[in-house]
């Protein structure tokens, strides 16, 4: 059957469940099975797609756990570096004030010597 619409000739015809059909049943088929096999490539893209989203999305996390890992370390060690210059000073003036206190000790013992020696000196001379 060939119907004529608007000066174009179009070829109609009927499938065996009675649908019209435009095209001929040859390339029906031939559409339809594209159809499926587009259907089916879409869906191992998109079953792709899924695999490497989540792949990603597993390295990215142990990637992030890993940074977030280095970074409490970092700190640690920072905290640590602080600590330890804190204490090194704490130690430092320590010492220094324990430097000062046996120079003074020093210094009353000198004076007392020297007091010692001027009165032996003077007892000597008697």
């Amino acid at each position: 059957v060939t119907l004529s619409l608007h000066g174009m000739a179009k070829s109609i015809s009927f499938d065996k469940d009675g649908k019209v059909r435009i095209i001929p049943a040859a390339q029906s088929e031939l559409c339809s099975l594209i159809v499926d096999s587009t259907k089916s490539f879409v869906q191992c893209v998109d079953d792709f797609e899924s695999v490497i989203q989540q792949h990603l999305i597993d390295t990215l996390d142990a990637k992030a756990t890993e940074l977030q890992n280095a970074r409490l370390i970092a700190i640690g060690l920072n905290n640590q570096i602080i600590d330890e210059t804190e204490r090194r000073k704490k130690k430092e003036n320590e010492l220094k004030s324990l430097i000062k206190s046996q120079q003074n000790m020093l210094r009353k013992l000198q004076a007392k010597y020297q007091s010692l020696c001027n009165v032996e000196s003077k007892q000597n001379n008697t």
